[in-house]
């Protein structure tokens, strides 16, 4: 995991998250019925930037918000998350030793292992993102995909 350079501020100079975020964005909206359509969206996506597109997939509809800020998106919660990784870090140490990790390598760990985190999952897998939004077969609500 460690040994990657990585331009990237600590976690102190986040600001926390803006429950005006899907605002910001401004996101355009379209209702998708079949495989198929879903498919050509993406092709489309896709000849419209050359850019790597990323792809996120709800089964609720909820805002872009990490899991560590959904309970209330109003609260900092950096101070939360220092403490949980340090406390990751104390009780895996004899785990990982000798493994060289940053810290976005530590958030990308515990994230792994279901801590709530200021990381939000994206992937470059419009497929990936669309099994997430389908993955909760029992709620009968219309799902999100996001394309950025």
């Amino acid at each position: 995991m460690g040994g990657r350079n990585a331009i990237i501020p600590p976690a102190k100079q986040y600001l926390p998250v803006s429950s005006n975020f899907n605002e910001t964005l401004r996101l355009q909206k379209k209702i998708i019925n079949t495989f198929f359509e879903f498919l050509e969206l993406v092709d489309k996506s896709k000849t419209a930037t050359a850019d790597l597109l990323l792809f996120r997939g709800q089964s609720e509809k909820k805002p872009l918000v990490p899991s560590i800020a959904r309970k209330d998106s109003q609260v900092d919660t950096t101070d939360t998350e220092k403490k949980m990784l340090e406390e990751l870090k104390r009780r895996t140490k004899t785990l990982i030793d000798g493994m060289q990790f940053d810290e976005w390598d530590w958030l990308i760990y515990a994230q792994h292992f279901g801590m709530k985190t200021r990381l939000l999952d994206w992937t470059s897998n419009p497929l990936t993102a669309l099994w997430f939004a389908c993955s909760n077969e029992f709620k009968k609500t219309l799902i999100q995909l996001f394309i950025f």
